[in-house]
């Protein structure tokens, strides 16, 4: 196929435009972990991680150069302090490792579906491959190691059930029915998705420089523990097995190794992540108080996330994605 008059649509600018800022600041994160990691299995593993952000990067800018887009700013190694202490411990870089892989597949497979110019389409491909191949990688380490968290386990069904009742979707009032297994996915990976974020942020709200950003990353730990304990009490009431808790996998250090415009960045992403995993949390639980719970849930993490988002533009922190053409303010400057 010839290319070469087929413009980019505004799907594909998006995910070039967010892929190129997302690799960046992962570039900078593993840098960071590359300089610190001992273990050689958990270093084989961020090394591959790191290499495939560097060919990222690389194969963004060659399309931008191609298409004369401007390049995003991003991230560089002026947000990343290579010399600051250790922050992590070993077991937290391959989980780290282990979530960003759920990220990436999650927003490749989209992209992917939603392009047609072949070569885009090639390139998410290659993505989407080479990040199941991480993501392989990383679940034999923890395997190996024995640190693989794995979700709660049901008896493996003999028959097959019918709902015959309506009250199959209560859950507000008198005996609740045991969860679903696909409720169980949902909670278990939301709880999960809290648990780890919790860590993440309270490592960050050790070692922020500005005050402001430092409050609402403490704020943020606390959203995230109260959404683990919300969501893991679910579980434990149904006798299931819930998330583990990485909080002890953080160091004492109070030195940052990043800026305090990528953590802040991180976060509000992170943070903004759980909005389609407790949308989709809604859309797979059938009994009624889960879904009234994923909306309060929501509303929470939406509020932080517009806070974030304020920061980072009051620190000119925020870099604007490619926008439509304002047709109004071109016609009213035509002469």
């Amino acid at each position: 196929m010839n290319i070469s008059n087929i413009r980019l649509t505004s799907i594909e600018i998006a995910g070039l435009w967010t892929g190129y800022v997302s690799d960046t600041m992962s570039n900078c994160v593993l840098k960071y972990f590359l300089k610190h990691v001992k273990d050689e299995d958990i270093k084989a593993v961020l090394q591959y991680a790191y290499s495939l952000t560097e060919e990222h990067i690389k194969k963004y800018k060659d399309i931008f150069q191609s298409e004369k887009m401007a390049i995003p700013t991003g991230f560089t190694d002026e947000d990343v302090n290579l010399n600051a202490p250790r922050l992590f411990s070993d077991e937290f870089f391959i989980n780290y490792i282990k979530y960003m892989t759920g990220v990436g597949l999650t927003n490749y497979s989209l992209i992917y579906t939603e392009v047609a110019r072949e070569d885009i389409k090639q390139l998410y491909g290659e993505m989407i491959n080479e990040t199941i191949i991480l993501d392989k990688k990383t679940d034999e380490v923890l395997l190996t190691k024995g640190i693989y968290h794995r979700p709660p386990y049901i008896p493996i069904p003999n028959e097959v059930d019918t709902v015959e009742r309506q009250n199959f979707m209560t859950g507000f009032f008198g005996n609740k029915r045991p969860l679903t297994v696909i409720e169980i996915t949902e909670i278990f990976v939301n709880a999960q998705t809290a648990a780890f974020s919790e860590a993440l942020v309270m490592a960050f709200s050790q070692v922020a420089m500005s005050k402001e950003v430092r409050n609402s990353f403490i704020r943020g730990k606390d959203i995230a523990h109260k959404h683990t304990k919300i969501l893991s009490d679910i579980l434990i009431e149904e006798d299931l097995v819930s998330p583990t808790n990485w909080n002890t996998q953080i160091l004492e250090t109070t030195e940052s190794p990043f800026s305090d415009k990528l953590m802040m960045f991180h976060i509000t992403n992170m943070f903004g992540s759980w909005m389609g995993y407790y949308g989709t949390g809604i859309a797979a639980s059938q009994r009624r108080d889960l879904g009234a719970m994923y909306f309060r849930l929501m509303a929470e993490v939406s509020a932080f996330c517009e806070d974030g988002v304020n920061i980072l533009i009051k620190h000119g922190w925020l870099e604007q994605p490619p926008t439509a053409p304002n047709r109004k303010t071109i016609a009213k400057g035509k002469k």
